[in-house]
């Protein structure tokens, strides 16, 4: 969070001298958490794989990524990810 603060102080606002204010520039930032989830689920939600592992009871199952809620944006494990102004996921 510190880094994304950072990150966005100095945007938009005034800025000495003439000639009217800067822009603003908005950012929406959205968060993942991993998922491990059987591969039958995933494929009925058509949810989106990264990795494929079996479990200990030979069930197959498969990385994907849901919403990050609060409790998980701590300790330096957030993957953030940013979409153009079409809404295109870029980075």
């Amino acid at each position: 969070v510190a880094i994304i603060s950072g990150l966005m102080v100095g945007c938009g606002g005034g800025g000495g001298g003439g000639g009217g204010s800067t822009p603003r520039t908005t950012f929406t930032f959205t968060f993942a958490a991993p998922n491990v989830i059987s591969e039958t689920n995933a494929q009925k939600d058509s949810c989106t794989v990264y990795d494929r592992r079996v479990d200990g009871n030979g069930i197959e199952q498969v990385l994907t990524y849901q919403p990050a809620v609060s409790a998980q944006l701590t300790g330096g494990k957030v993957v953030g990810f940013y979409s153009d102004k079409n809404g295109v996921r870029q980075g």
